[in-house]
């Protein structure tokens, strides 16, 4: 909002303020404002806003002035703006990007680092930023392009390329990233995390008609995001059932580290005598995390559980399970990368006992693909498989840390119960004639029960 009134001179320099008055009112009438502006957002929205909430005030326009010169008090400041380092710099000397231009792919390279950095800022948590309007800066640096753009000025002399593209070389690059961009708004960005996580208000982009996006489709996608979307896919919610029988709100979890979510595979949650849940969880980069939820509704940061050989962080597994015993320890089964049915404690004081490999038929260990635990009130641990071989296995794990021999489940009309996906949890003796009760999926799809009788 710097331009110069048509017909400014030397002798009648250029009047920025009033310029920007008009550019006020006309852009303030374009959606509808008219007289006295209505539909410019005031001081009764803020970034954080909802898009429901501007829509619901009549408010459709948003003005960032950044020079402060408006004249309207409640104008937005720059400092409303955040990037969140979403723009990707130049960080290589001119001789080495001199060099890039003549190896092929460098073009594609230059577009992937502008998208993995919107997958990185958007995939963490806002931090300070939380109360500003975000801007994903999806352009390339110009730096990149300006070899390329001479070589097509060389082209154009040479007439082996149209003038008109050798001059607005810079506008290809750019044409090719925004429906790259595009794409990734509609496919990946296409997710509850991403409305969740920021009020994006728009892209920075080099937005035009022609080949590849068109103009404005880049901030209609923008514009969609602040509506109903699809849950990001492996996204964890939590949520609880009162004692009246009502459901608390799906709540979704936030990540480990800076990550806004928590995402993965497999989860597992145990309650304790104080009212606090553990919970387990399989990450996405395959690890197993550990978190409390505390009695009033806060939560522990999350943690990454050492490898097996209780080191380094990072044990990974493909199924978990966790159950909490009279004595406030926590009993912790998995099934590890490695094939083997593992075994942990984390004790009532915090500290962790470590991984050890459960004992089996397999050369003295045991091969399994999914595991499930239950505690039971004379402190012993009852563990339920499904073994690499696929049948069904249940073995006890003494108070004293004895183990029993494991032992196959008879099936349904088999000699064997084979199946996938299994749970188990110890039965109240006053309301039911049984020590543990475990539900699995058999093979032929049908939901099967394991009752352990008293």
């Amino acid at each position: 909002m710097n331009s110069s009134p048509s017909g400014s001179s030397p002798q009648h320099p250029p009047r920025p303020r009033a310029d920007n008055q008009e550019a006020l009112a006309l852009l303030a009438a374009a959606p509808g404002g008219g007289a006295g502006h209505p539909a410019l957002a005031d001081d009764t929205l803020t970034p954080t806003s909802t898009y429901d909430q501007f829509m619901a005030a009549g408010k459709h326009v948003v003005l960032v002035d950044a020079r402060g010169d408006s004249g309207h008090r409640w104008a937005w400041r720059q400092s409303a703006l955040s990037y969140r380092g979403s723009y990707v710099e130049v960080d290589k000397d001119w001789q080495d990007i001199l060099k890039e231009v003549f190896l092929p792919g460098t073009r594609q390279r230059n577009y992937d680092a502008v998208k993995r950095r919107g997958d990185e800022v958007l995939g963490r948590t806002p931090g300070a930023d939380a109360d500003k309007l975000f801007v994903l800066q999806s352009i390339t640096d110009p730096t990149h392009s300006i070899p390329d753009a001479a070589i097509a000025q060389a082209l154009g002399v040479l007439r082996l390329l149209s003038p008109t593209t050798a001059d607005n070389y810079l506008l290809t690059p750019s044409r090719e990233l925004n429906s790259q961009l595009l794409g990734k708004l509609r496919q990946d960005w296409n997710h509850s995390d991403v409305a969740e996580n920021m009020n994006v208000i728009m892209t920075d982009d080099v937005n035009q008609n022609g080949d590849g996006a068109g103009a404005g489709e880049l901030q209609r996608e923008i514009v969609s995001r602040n509506l109903p979307v699809r849950t990001t896919p492996n996204t964890c919610y939590h949520t609880g059932l009162s004692p009246s029988g009502a459901w608390m709100p799906a709540t979704a979890l936030g990540g480990a580290g800076g990550s806004f979510r928590f995402s993965g595979g497999r989860q597992s949650i145990a309650p304790t005598s104080d009212g606090s849940l553990q919970v387990l969880g399989s990450g996405l980069d395959g690890n197993v995390w550990h978190t409390v939820r505390y009695s009033d509704g806060s939560w522990q940061r999350w943690n990454a559980l050492p490898t097996a050989d209780n080191k380094t962080p990072g044990f990974k597994a493909t199924d978990v399970s966790i159950t909490v015993m009279p004595d406030g320890n926590a009993q912790l089964v998995a099934v590890g990368r490695d094939g083997l049915a593992h075994h942990n404690i984390r004790y009532a004081d915090g500290g962790w006992q470590g991984w050890t490999a459960m004992p089996g038929p397999d050369n003295a260990l045991l091969r399994a693909r999914r595991a499930a635990a239950s505690g039971m009130p004379d402190g012993s641990t009852r563990v339920v498989v499904f073994g690499a071989d696929g049948a069904m296995r249940l073995t006890t794990r003494a108070a004293n840390g004895s183990w029993k021999p494991w032992s196959k489940v008879p099936g349904v009309g088999a000699p064997e119960f084979a199946g996938h996906d299994l749970a188990t949890t110890a039965a109240d003796r006053a309301a039911f004639p049984a020590s543990t009760i475990s539900a699995a999926l058999h093979s032929d799809g049908s939901a099967q029960a394991l009752i352990s009788a008293r």
